[in-house]
């Protein structure tokens, strides 16, 4: 049950906008409305119907266009996208909280203080329907229906939950140290320093960085009985990329570290644009 990214909500979302939109275009200010689409358990459109197994008293955010349904595509798992025009996701995110609290949903993970880019914002178990639910909002632009053959693009609130089953005990051990906080990473590559804000995950074992400004610096492990198993990059556009070695070139394993402040990479990383080839680096989070 490890957190599931976004962007796989999201490609599937667009993948529906581009290609049922008509003729693979890009988002322009008018365009035909897209067909309806079903392939086994998937269903892309604009105002779908509420999908029959949807559970029974799970609320929907008030004025949500249903868009890409995903009955067990993924596995024992259900996705729900929508699209709310105009909305507010800080706004939108604030409503269907309250609302699944309301219901009987208990709260096991939401992101402190903010709207998150790179991750889901809030995980809730419903006890009594046995199911956890995922919950990420985005601003984002999307076709709305004005007419039988017009679909103009407007901004608003993209809404995506994720629906499984799960049992209530599990579920709450495995969130119990969970945090969605924001945070700020440095790096050091040779002797280049580096630093990006972003958001910070732990899960599950998982320590994951994402920045969301300045330089782009991605930091994800896993420690777990068999091992620490990650990577990490520090990307500047147009002048350097630069990966973590798994001592595949360098024959130097990384050094992974926790603390209760945040973790950190110590180890070899291969300069992909430049010249520099091996370089030691090392990647430093704090979550705040």
């Amino acid at each position: 049950m490890l957190l599931l990214r976004r962007s796989v909500v999201l490609a599937a979302f667009f993948l529906f906008t581009l290609v049922g939109g008509g003729c693979g275009l890009l988002p322009s200010s008018t365009s035909d409305c897209p067909d309806t689409i079903e392939e086994g358990g998937l269903v892309d459109g604009i105002d779908l119907g509420a999908p029959d197994w949807l559970p029974v008293g799970l609320p929907l955010p008030d004025g949500l266009s249903l868009r890409h349904l995903n009955h067990g595509y993924l596995g024992e798992q259900d996705i729900l996208t929508g699209f709310i025009p105009a909305g507010d996701p800080e706004a939108v995110l604030n409503g269907l909280r309250r609302d699944l609290v309301d219901a009987g949903s208990e709260e096991l993970l939401v992101a402190k203080g903010f709207v998150p880019v790179a991750n889901e914002a809030v995980v809730v178990l419903n006890e009594g329907l046995g199911i956890l639910v995922t919950i990420g909002v985005a601003d984002q632009e999307a076709p709305v229906r004005t007419s039988d053959d017009e679909c103009p693009w407007v901004p608003g609130a993209l809404v995506s939950l994720r629906i499984e089953q799960a049992d209530a005990d599990a579920a709450r051990a495995l969130y119990s140290r969970s945090s969605l906080t924001q945070g700020v990473a440095r790096a050091t590559m040779g002797s280049r320093d580096f630093a990006g804000q972003g958001e910070c995950l732990v899960h599950g074992g998982t320590s994951t960085f994402s920045s969301t400004s300045g330089d782009l610096i991605v930091l994800s492990f896993e420690v777990s009985d068999s091992g620490t198993v990650g990577s990490a990059a520090v990307t500047v556009e147009g002048e350097a990329v630069f990966n973590l070695d798994a001592a595949e070139l360098s024959q130097i394993q990384p050094m992974f570290q926790t603390s209760e402040s945040g973790f950190a990479v110590e180890g070899v990383f291969v300069d992909g644009l430049g010249s520099s080839g091996l370089v030691e680096g090392s990647v430093v989070v704090d979550c705040g």
